[in-house]
Parts: C-alpha cells; structure tokens; sequence
C-alpha cells in the first residue's frame, strides 16, 4: 500500500517531501534521539521498496508534468474523483507543452476487473507500475493500452484495465 500511496502522492499537485526511512519502508516513526533503520536494508521488502522510491524519483525528475504548473488546474485533470465504492481514483497531470501523464490508484485489497477510466481518445503506454514484480508486486502489467468509445464519467473514450489490489499506475 505504500507504494500505492507514494505514486499517487508524486503525481498530485504540489511540492514533494517524503520523512526519513519512508524510501525504504522503516517501521517506526523517527526520532530525533535515534538513527534511521538502515539495518532494514537488509531483508528483500526493503530493499524492493528502496528500489521502488529510486527509480519513482527519477521518473518524476524526468517528466514535467509531475511538476510543471502544479499550482493551477491548467495542470490537473480529475478523471475518476468520486468512486468510493471502489476506493479507485484516477487523475490526470500536463506539462506547459501540453503533455500529460495519468494515474489510477486502487486503494482497495479488492482486485477491479474491468475497470473503466475515461480519458481523451488515443493510446497509452505504462511508465511505472507499482505492482512490478522487482518492487514486491505479481508482474501484472499493461503495456500500451488503446482507448476506446465507450463513454464514462464526461468523457466520449476511456481505457480499461484490470487494477491490481493496492495499486497504482502511471
């Protein structure tokens, strides 16, 4: 679930800061009399979540549209903001050119099998996944994805996919 949350966390509008131990999952809470939980490196689930928060750093470092007009809705795009029978959401983010990237978060134990999100027409390819088995997930993935008229939400075209219990992809 953390990875989860982290994703959808970095594609959200606003400045990023994440507390000490959180890019390796520590357990506990820091404290300013004790030392972070390097230790925790050690065992495989931390080092997956280590690798997870690197290289979702350095995504967002190479795509704008994280980060450009975040203080504005020029910038965001809800796409699914209310499914909370589902506990899914779904956003859409865009760089002053224009470009965007989506993210769909499932935020529920529960696996959607085709789930709908409504987008412009067009395709789509997967840039991270954190059910990506070398982060602790079951592989699934998604590959380019086409849209297709089937109307949702507003919107004429949407995708769809089967989201993974606690989730999230861009």
């Amino acid at each position: 679930l953390m990875r989860t949350f982290l994703m959808y966390m970095f594609a959200h509008p606003g400045k990023k800061l994440t507390f000490m131990g959180t890019e390796f999952g520590q357990f506990d809470e820091w404290k300013n009399s004790k030392g972070i939980d390097f230790m925790l490196l050690d065992y495989e689930k931390h080092k997956k979540m280590f690798a997870f928060t690197k290289e979702l750093n350095h995504l967002y470092k190479d795509n704008s549209e994280f980060y450009e007009i975040d203080y504005s809705w020029e910038g965001f795009r809800w796409l699914t903001p209310d499914d909370n029978e589902n506990n899914v959401v779904a956003f859409e983010r865009k760089n002053k050119k224009g470009e965007s990237i989506i993210c769909i978060a499932n935020f529920s134990p529960v696996r959607q099998e085709h789930y709908r999100v409504g987008v412009d027409a067009g395709r789509y390819e997967e840039l991270m996944n954190s059910n990506t088995a070398k982060f602790g997930g079951n592989g699934r993935h998604y590959g380019t994805i086409e849209s297709y008229a089937v109307r949702i939400n507003g919107f004429e075209n949407s995708i769809e996919l089967t989201l993974e219990p606690n989730s999230a992809v861009y």
